[in-house]
C-alpha cells in the first residue's frame, strides 16, 4: 500500500457529514492526506474531524456560490492547495417529476450539477 500513500497531499471531499463521503475522508486521512470536509451540517463534520490527523471543516451550502468560494478559499488559506477534490455532495427529492416545483428542481441541480462544476473550476 506504500504506493498508494498520500503524504503531502490535500483532498477536499463534499458531501463529507455522511455516507461515501465520511468514508472518502476516512480513507484520505489513513492514507496520510489532510482532508478538507465539506457539506452543510457542521456538527456532524466536527465529529468526523475529530476522528481524524489533519482536518479542516468548512460548512457550507453548495448551492450558494459564496460558500462554495469560501470552501476553496479557506483549504488553500490552511494547506496551500488542492490536490484531489472529490464531488460527492448531492440532494434527491423523492416525487414524481411532474410534481416537482421548479424550486425544488433548480436547487436539487445547483447542489448535484453546478456545485460540482464551479466548486472544480475554482479548486483548479
Amino acid at each position: 500500500m506504500e504506493r498508494f500513500r498520500l503524504d503531502g497531499r490535500v483532498a477536499m471531499v463534499t458531501g463529507a457529514s455522511a455516507g461515501l463521503g465520511a468514508r472518502f475522508a476516512r480513507v484520505f486521512d489513513e492514507a496520510g492526506a489532510s482532508v478538507v470536509l465539506v457539506a452543510r451540517r457542521a456538527d456532524r463534520l466536527e465529529g468526523l474531524a475529530a476522528e481524524l490527523d489533519d482536518a479542516l471543516v468548512a460548512p457550507a451550502d453548495l448551492a450558494d456560490p459564496e460558500q462554495r468560494a469560501s470552501t476553496v478559499t479557506a483549504a488553500l488559506e490552511r494547506f496551500g492547495q488542492v490536490d484531489v477534490l472529490v464531488n460527492n455532495a448531492g440532494i434527491l427529492h423523492m416525487a414524481p417529476l411532474l410534481d416537482i416545483s421548479v424550486e425544488d428542481w433548480d436547487r436539487t441541480f445547483d447542489v448535484n450539477v453546478r456545485a460540482m462544476l464551479l466548486t472544480t473550476q475554482v479548486a483548479a
